[in-house]
């Protein structure tokens, strides 16, 4: 089966607490999968999208090829402002005609992708690689005022961290987030692969996808 990457290079990706963003661990992923398909002969393509269809590059085999997605991944810029995996995940599945592997690297903060995300694992075997940040998981600290940037508008407004009801509202915003991914994941079937900012990415990516056989990794076994 050919390998399509839907990868999300929407502004928000820019977000990182940890030394690094969710850009370049999404990079770096769809890179080492690029490259690791051509290593097998296998014929790799990519959909580089935001709240739009950004890039659409067909499959094909070799190494040039593989790293002509990895230097374009690398030096996209998105023409979209905000985060929309619908068009994306469509596109993949009107480019694929016979069953492939896709695999969907994001953050999965999006509008209501449930739909368009089962329809292509109802015909292609889907992984779903999720790349998170620490700070947009876990709880508000109270440090008072705090000036609060949309990574996709631009727009800064001050949050009082120091409000109960405030933090409160914040967390039952990102659990109903979660919760709404959650659904999305389930009703397709799928067991993401979650990498963070923080930590070893690369080394959650190998674990989750490649099985291990016999005590090594098939990344060892290439060796």
């Amino acid at each position: 089966m050919p390998l399509m990457l839907v990868v999300d290079i929407s502004r928000s990706g820019r977000l990182g607490t940890r030394g690094t963003d969710k850009r370049a661990v999404l990079e770096d992923a769809a890179s080492v999968l690029a490259l690791a398909a051509a290593h097998s002969n296998i014929r790799v393509g990519a959909v580089l999208i935001s709240d739009r269809v950004e890039r659409v590059i067909p499959p094909r085999g070799g190494s040039r090829h593989a790293m002509m997605i990895v230097d374009e991944l690398l030096k996209a810029e998105p023409a979209g402002s905000a985060t929309d995996l619908t068009p994306g995940l469509e596109a993949a599945g009107r480019l694929l005609g016979s069953r492939a592997m896709v695999a969907v690297l994001s953050d999965f903060i999006a509008p209501d992708f449930k739909d368009a995300l089962g329809a292509l694992a109802s015909r292609h075997d889907v992984r779903a690689i999720r790349v998170t940040d620490p700070v947009e998981m876990g709880p508000l600290p109270d440090v008072g005022l705090l000036p609060v940037v949309d990574a996709e508008t631009g727009a800064t407004r001050m949050f009082d961290t120091s409000s109960r009801a405030g933090r409160a509202e914040a967390a039952a915003a990102v659990a109903r987030r979660e919760a709404a991914v959650e659904d999305a994941f389930r009703a397709a079937r799928l067991d993401p692969i979650s990498l963070s900012t923080e930590g070893t990415p690369l080394e959650s990516l190998e674990r989750g996808f490649h099985p291990k056989q016999n005590g090594r990794s098939l990344a060892q076994e290439r060796l």
